[in-house]
């Protein structure tokens, strides 16, 4: 007589796509905040943005992505390494697309990194279009 293996436990697993919109979502909000506040204090008085702030804006989206990566590598049931949350941190942008590439392949990662990039100009596009209407409908 055969014994048959213990069936797994039914574990249903965190929905990590809705965390991964979530952090989406998030970032587009502080970036029309960002814009808003930016626009509102240095680019009419036609000054630059200070150093410092750009770092800490920076660092904000780089901790943003690093948010969407860990997510993305436990839906994927992957690791995402120390050295590619510090990677991150220091060249944000880059480092995601590497991320999309490495945890993907080239074909799917490529199409990852294109869809992303069309997502990043969607929301840039709406970003000042609401930008502008805000600050009319506030200076008006």
């Amino acid at each position: 007589m055969k014994v048959k293996p213990a069936a797994a436990p039914a574990v249903a697993l965190p929905n990590y796509k809705r965390y991964k919109l979530l952090i989406v979502i998030g970032m587009w909000v502080f970036s029309l905040l960002q814009t808003l506040v930016l626009n509102e204090y240095f680019f009419r008085s036609g000054e630059r943005i200070p150093l410092p702030i750009s770092v800490l804006l920076m660092a904000v989206y780089g901790f943003g992505l690093i948010l969407w990566s860990q997510a993305d590598c436990r839906e994927r049931q992957n690791e995402l390494g120390k050295g590619w949350m510090a990677l991150m941190l220091l060249l944000t942008v880059f480092a995601f697309f590497g991320y999309l590439l490495r945890s993907r392949g080239f074909g799917k990662g490529m199409v990852a990194v294109l869809t992303t990039i069309l997502i990043i100009l969607v929301a840039g596009v709406a970003d000042n279009v609401l930008t502008a209407a805000i600050l009319s409908a506030v200076r008006t």
